[in-house]
C-alpha cells in the first residue's frame, strides 16, 4: 500500500491557499517587513548563484513503487488494444503496464474516498499510462489534448512522491514545485492540490505575481511540502533568498506550449538551474513545439514521451465542432442568435484582443444578453468574481481574451465560441479545450470570415483529422496557386505578332 497518512485536516487546520478567494486583501502597511526592491522581469533571476551541488548535502529522496498483482498480470494484448483505441504512443520505455482503476493504484483510503466524491469513475488515458511511469521515477512528457485529465495525471504521483519524503521543516524549501503560466491556472491547480493533498496531510502554497509579496512570504512560513508557482513571482522569491529548492525532487511544468509561447523559457532554465540534479521532472502539453522539444532534451533525463492523439494537434473527441462561415459585418448578429438559441447554457465565447472584449460586452447588451468580460487588464479580484459568478451559474455568459484559455477547468461547460479565430491553430485548439472536460461532452462553435481565410487550410486539416464536417465555404476558402502557364492553358488568347519596330518591347 502506498501510504500511511491518510488522516485528512482538521479544522483547526490553515488553509493555506484558496482557488478563488472571495477578495485580494491589500498590501500590508506598517513596520512588518521592508518592501522587496521592485521586479525587472527581463533580468530576473540574473543574480542567482551557482549551486555547486557536490558540496550540497542533500536529504536523500525515497522512492517506492510496486505493481498491483491486477497490473503486472495485465496481458500484452489487453494492453496493445488499449493503447489502439486510444491512439497512444509511447516513446523512450518499453513494457509500460497502464493502471486501468484507481483501485489497483493501491492508493490510501482517504484518496480513493475523494476520487469516489468527486465523481471520478475511472482514469484518463493519460492517467493510466502516466502514472506508473511518473511513480517508478522516470522523467515524463505528456502530450495529451485540452480537458484530458493531465492535471491528475502529475498531481498523484507528485502527491505519492510526497508523502514518501522525509517531513519538511521552515527553511528547508518544498519536495515538489508546479510550475504555470498564469495566476487563475495556479489558483486552480491549489484548489486541486489542497482538496486532494489534505489527504496525505500534504499543505500547499500557492505563489504568483499581482498579489502582495508579503503575504505569500508569510504563507511559506508554514513550510509546504508543494509550492504552485508563476515563473515570475518564483525566480523572484529565489534570488531574494524568501525560497530555496535544494529538498525539491519532482518538478511539473504545466501548460508547457504556453510556457513557451508566453517567453518563459528563459526563466524555466534559471529555474531549474536551482533545483537538485536528481530532481524528477513532469512535463504536460497540448501540442509540441520545437521550443519546448528542445528544452525538455537540454533538462530532463532519458524523459518517456506519452502522447494521446495527433502530436501536432490533440483534440478531444468528445467535442463536436461547428464552423459557420459568415461575413464579418454579421459577426455580431451571428454570435447574438447563437446566444439566444443556447440562453438556459453557459457559454464562453473568445475574442482576440482587449478593446474587442470590452466593446462586445457593450454590443451584446444592446441586444439584452448579459455577460461579462475577462482579460488582463481587469483586476484579479474582478476576474475571479467572474470566474466564479461563471461556476456557480449566475452568469451565463463570459466574453474572454486568451487569459481564460489555457488550464481553467469549468465543469459542465456545453458550449465554446470563438468569435475571432485566432491567428494559430494551436490556439484553436487550447480554445476549444475549456469544454468537454473529462468525459463529457461539448461544442465549439467558430465563426469564419474571410479576414480568416489564410488560416483556412490548418482549420480544414485539424476538422478532417478530428473526423468532423468541413463546411462546403469553408474549403471554398481555398485557392489552389496555379502553375506557371496555366493561366493560358485556362484561357487561350490568339497571340499578337510583334511589330519589328518595337525591337522585342511589349510596350
Amino acid at each position: 500500500m502506498w501510504g500511511e497518512k491518510t488522516e485528512t485536516w482538521g479544522a483547526s487546520e490553515t488553509v493555506v491557499a484558496e482557488a478563488i478567494p472571495a477578495e485580494i486583501p491589500a498590501e500590508p502597511t506598517g513596520e512588518q517587513k521592508p518592501e522587496l526592491p521592485p521586479l525587472n522581469f527581463e533580468t530576473l533571476g540574473d543574480n542567482l548563484k551557482t549551486i555547486e551541488w557536490e558540496s550540497e548535502t542533500l536529504i536523500p529522496k525515497n522512492l517506492v513503487y510496486q505493481e498491483s498483482s491486477i497490473t503486472s498480470s495485465r496481458a500484452l494484448t489487453e494492453i496493445s488494444q488499449f493503447l489502439e483505441n486510444s491512439k497512444t504512443s509511447i516513446t523512450g520505455q518499453e513494457g509500460i503496464k497502464p493502471i486501468m482503476t484507481f483501485q489497483e493504484g493501491e492508493l490510501p483510503e482517504a484518496l480513493l474516498a475523494q476520487f469516489e466524491s468527486c465523481k471520478y469513475s475511472t482514469p484518463t488515458t493519460i492517467q493510466s499510462i502516466s502514472w506508473p511511469v511518473a511513480m517508478s521515477g522516470k522523467d515524463v512528457v505528456a502530450i495529451a489534448c485540452t480537458g484530458s485529465g493531465k492535471t491528475l495525471s502529475y498531481l498523484l504521483p507528485l502527491l505519492i512522491h510526497i508523502s514518501k519524503q522525509q517531513p519538511v521543516t521552515l527553511g528547508q524549501g518544498p519536495v515538489g514545485i508546479i510550475i504555470v503560466p498564469t495566476r487563475e491556472l495556479a489558483k486552480q491547480i491549489t484548489f486541486d492540490c489542497n482538496k486532494f493533498g489534505k489527504c496525505l496531510d500534504i499543505r500547499t502554497v500557492c505563489i504568483y505575481g499581482g498579489n502582495g509579496r508579503q503575504f505569500q512570504i508569510k504563507d511559506l512560513e508554514v513550510a509546504p511540502q508543494l509550492v504552485v508557482c508563476t515563473p515570475g513571482r518564483l525566480l523572484d522569491f529565489l534570488e531574494s533568498g524568501v525560497l530555496n529548492l535544494k529538498r525539491c525532487t519532482f518538478v511539473v511544468v504545466d501548460e508547457g506550449d504556453r510556457m513557451m509561447d508566453m517567453g518563459f523559457g528563459p526563466q524555466l532554465k534559471k529555474v531549474l538551474s536551482q533545483v537538485r540534479p536528481d530532481r524528477q521532472c513532469f512535463m504536460c502539453t497540448a501540442t509540441w513545439p520545437a521550443t519546448l522539444s528542445e528544452l525538455s532534451a537540454e533538462y530532463l533525463n532519458s524523459p518517456v514521451y506519452l502522447n494521446v492523439g495527433s502530436v501536432e494537434y490533440p483534440l478531444n473527441p468528445n467535442i463536436t465542432h461547428e464552423v459557420k462561415v459568415v461575413e464579418v459585418e454579421e459577426k455580431v448578429n451571428a454570435l447574438v442568435e447563437i446566444l439566444k438559441d443556447k440562453k438556459e447554457k453557459r457559454v464562453l465565447v473568445f475574442v482576440d484582443t482587449k478593446s474587442s472584449c470590452d466593446i462586445l460586452v457593450e454590443e451584446l447588451k444592446t441586444h439584452e444578453i448579459q455577460c461579462v468580460g475577462l482579460h488582463g487588464q481587469k483586476s484579479t479580484k474582478d476576474r475571479m468574481t467572474a470566474l466564479l459568478d461563471f461556476r456557480a451559474g449566475r452568469n451565463m455568459c463570459v466574453v474572454a481574451t486568451d487569459v481564460a484559455s489555457r488550464g481553467i477547468d469549468i465543469r459542465d461547460l456545453e458550449f465554446v465560441v470563438l468569435y475571432d479565430f485566432p491567428r494559430r491553430v494551436e490556439d484553436y485548439v487550447h480554445r476549444i479545450g475549456r469544454t468537454a472536460r473529462g468525459t463529457q461532452k461539448g461544442t465549439a462553435i467558430t465563426l469564419f470570415t474571410k479576414d480568416n481565410a489564410k488560416s483556412a487550410p490548418n482549420l480544414i486539416k485539424v476538422l478532417e483529422d478530428a473526423g468532423q464536417n468541413v463546411p462546403r465555404e469553408l474549403r471554398r476558402m481555398i485557392r489552389k496557386p496555379k502553375a506557371e502557364g496555366d493561366e493560358n492553358k485556362e484561357n487561350p488568347r490568339p497571340r499578337r505578332r510583334r511589330s519589328r519596330s518595337h525591337n522585342g518591347d511589349n510596350n
